[in-house]
């Protein structure tokens, strides 16, 4: 990890990702980040403003990068726009596949995906070669995936994927959907029955296994991104959140009327996750920043994640 681009490091999971590596002397770090950035954040690199979707690809061959990490993803904020945002993802990503194909074959490519691709797992274990079934915003966004999984599957390139499950972090869902969401209403949500299994995962944790994946990892795989054994029902989750909070829980059996125009998310609520992993080396030589699920809540649940 010599030069390394990074593509969409001003978002959730890139920024942290920027922030490891810029303290490793010796890796030179190119940035693809939005024109909204705090542009002192990325003084002493190479900053390029725009999106991955139609920037200059000459740019990447003028660096010429041994690694790219790509956690950049257009959103949408309904159904349509999704699918819209999804297909333009798509276009983006296979036209950046296949000048990589051409111009850079030996860069080594890492993918940041998400969990929902495997749908509704109950209360089975879910690995890498678990089936395919996506759900809420995955049945959209995981149209802009697959240029990098035909590259995968055909050794196209050297293409890691990482499917992350839920991100704790300052600013993420954790924050609209239950801190900003029980503030505004009085009491901590549980949305449906509370029964679901839900994997979680520090975001600078998160971030870190990235790196670890890439420094000690083959490439070529789907990498199931979790920290080990933290499974949590959602009503325990949010039993904790309202010990911190100093709030009640309240079961929202009809959520879609807590958010009618939101029913993505709260199809993601509803789903129930107990990742796994055909690769326990993805966890070797790495220590984590936050082991235990109660210690994340702890340190994000009273700071401003807006």
């Amino acid at each position: 990890m010599k030069r390394v681009l990074i593509i969409g490091a001003s978002g959730f999971i890139g920024s942290e990702i920027y922030k490891i590596l810029l303290k490793q002397e010796k890796t030179q770090i190119m940035v693809l980040a939005h024109n909204n950035v705090d542009y002192k954040i990325y003084e002493g690199v190479n900053l390029y403003i725009g999106s991955f979707t139609n920037f200059n690809l000459s740019i990447i061959k003028n660096f010429y990068p041994d690694t790219i990490i790509h956690s950049a993803r257009i959103s949408g904020s309904t159904k349509i726009k999704r699918l819209y945002a999804s297909i333009k993802g798509y276009l983006g990503n296979k036209r950046l596949r296949n000048y990589l194909i051409k111009n850079i074959p030996n860069v080594k490519i890492l993918y940041v995906s998400g969990t929902l691709v495997y749908g509704n797992g109950n209360s089975k274990k879910i690995s890498e070669n678990s089936k395919i079934n996506p759900i809420s915003y995955a049945r959209e966004y995981f149209i802009a995936e697959k240029p990098w999984l035909y590259a995968q599957e055909r050794n196209l390139l050297q293409v890691s994927i990482v499917r992350p499950p839920w991100i704790i972090g300052n600013g993420s869902w954790f924050y609209s959907f239950f801190v900003n969401t029980s503030k505004k209403y009085g009491f901590v949500p549980v949305y449906g029955n509370g029964e679901n299994w839900m994997s979680l995962i520090d975001v600078e944790d998160c971030a870190g296994l990235i790196i670890n994946i890439i420094k000690n990892c083959e490439p070529g795989h789907v990498y199931n991104l979790y920290t080990p054994e933290q499974y949590v029902k959602q009503i325990d989750f949010c039993t904790e959140l309202s010990n911190i909070l100093e709030m009640d829980v309240k079961i929202i059996k009809k959520s879609h009327l807590l958010f009618p125009k939101n029913k993505a998310t709260i199809e993601a609520f509803h789903s129930s996750l107990m990742l796994a992993t055909n690769y326990p080396e993805i966890f070797n030589n790495y220590s984590f920043k936050n082991k235990n699920w109660k210690d994340m809540l702890k340190k994000y649940a009273l700071i401003d994640g807006n």
